[in-house]
């Protein structure tokens, strides 16, 4: 087996990306996102995507937000998630896929009593996010919470 290539200089950020080639789990480092939202391990993200996943607990989830000029894919790799898409619902399990377009309201929650984990990508990345929300060393997430605004707010709370 080949060794992984060395990372470039405009490479992502250093201690939160795999380098480029092939990554064996334990090589990736996850970082914890704002409270009951779980725990994120970045895969891969480059300018133009990010793909990790998430996992979080019984309860726990993402609120109604949306991204302005980003798509976001879900793919259920464990557990039972309510995924909301706009003011649709759906009950997912291992295996389905929500898809939310730039600027649509999207949710999921986990409604198991076991963890969930999820495979997600977001494309395009953003320029000159905060950091916060930084996922490169220039691009990131660009997320707009709308949980406490109508009608998000009547439809489902965490």
């Amino acid at each position: 087996m080949s060794e992984l290539s060395e990372e470039p200089e405009n490479s992502v950020t250093k201690d939160l990306y795999a380098k480029p080639g092939i990554s064996k789990g334990e090589q990736l480092v996850p970082f914890a996102l704002p409270p009951g939202m779980g725990t994120a391990v970045p895969i891969a993200a480059s300018p133009d995507r990010y793909c990790g996943t998430l996992t979080f607990g019984p309860g726990d989830g993402f609120g109604f937000h949306y991204h302005p000029r980003q798509d976001e894919v879900v793919y259920i790799i464990e557990g039972t998630v309510e995924g909301w898409v706009g003011q649709d619902c759906s009950i997912l399990g291992p295996g389905d896929v929500m898809f939310a377009p730039a600027g649509t309201v999207h949710a999921n929650f986990n409604v198991s009593q076991q963890p969930v984990k999820l495979f997600n990508i977001l494309s395009p990345l953003i320029p000159d996010v905060s950091e916060e929300w930084r996922m490169t060393e220039t691009h990131g997430w660009e997320m707009v919470d709308v949980s406490s605004e109508q009608p998000w707010a009547s439809l489902r709370r965490i």
